[in-house]
């Protein structure tokens, strides 16, 4: 699976797995990268149809998305047990990765991820009607002009299926880093929606820390770096 574009940082200590945002290109990350690969080992990917690996040939499920992932650390040879890093739905495929594969997962750190239920209580709040016309609008431009067959967005409903028929999340240390600023346009029952889920990542284990970035909306990768490095080197400290 090595076919996939993917980065290595860093040669030394643990390895960090980097699941990127719903087509977001792996160099999201690259600000908080450079500052851990002192520390650790940093793998950034893009999945199909990002950057330069090939387009999806299959329906985009989790279980899909997770033995890629899976089947690249294997091609690397990456230390095992795997420090999963991953923002936005990326937390969602990070969640299943860690069900599915208890035993390589030492930590995770969730970046503004998602959180299972709430991709259903986000659906579940009816726009005002000018905003849900622009929002098809955009899904429409966003399809003609980024065409992605067998997209993961479209099998969310799918992969939220599997998450619920996997294994319990293991009990192992997390970081849940938040930006707590509404992104324009995000109507505030949205927005509060996912500030509760974002507690609700926090439940899934009792070695659960949170971060707060008050000065980022969805992206403190990018807007507050610093802070990303920060998690991610306190579930270090935690693990090694």
């Amino acid at each position: 699976m090595t076919h996939l574009e993917h980065q290595r940082l860093g040669a030394q200590g643990p390895t960090l797995l980097f699941f990127n945002g719903f087509r977001m290109p792996m160099s999201s990350w690259q600000p908080v990268a450079d500052q851990v690969a002192e520390k650790a080992q940093c793998v950034l990917f893009n999945r199909p149809g990002i950057g330069r690996s090939p387009k999806a040939e299959i329906h985009q499920t989790g279980e899909v998305v997770v033995d890629m992932a899976h089947e690249l650390a294997t091609d690397l040879t990456l230390k095992s047990p795997l420090v999963l890093v991953a923002h936005s739905v990326g937390g969602i495929f990070a969640n299943l990765y860690a069900r599915t594969f208890p035993d390589q997962v030492a930590g995770i750190v969730f970046v503004d991820a998602t959180h299972p239920e709430e991709v259903m209580a986000q659906k579940q709040v009816k726009p005002p009607g000018f905003l849900h016309g622009i929002n098809q609008w955009l899904k429409a431009m966003e399809k003609m002009v980024y065409p992605l067959k067998y997209s993961e967005d479209e099998c969310m409903g799918q992969t939220i299926e599997q998450i619920h028929g996997a294994d319990d999340f293991p009990d192992i240390p997390i970081t849940v880093i938040s930006g707590t600023q509404k992104m324009p346009f995000v109507p505030q029952k949205n927005h509060d929606i996912h500030l509760d889920h974002q507690q609700k990542l926090r439940a899934l284990s009792s070695q659960s820390h949170w971060i707060e970035c008050s000065g980022s909306g969805h992206f403190p990768q990018i807007t507050e770096p610093e802070k990303v490095a920060q998690g991610i080197v306190q579930t270090l400290d935690e693990i090694c």
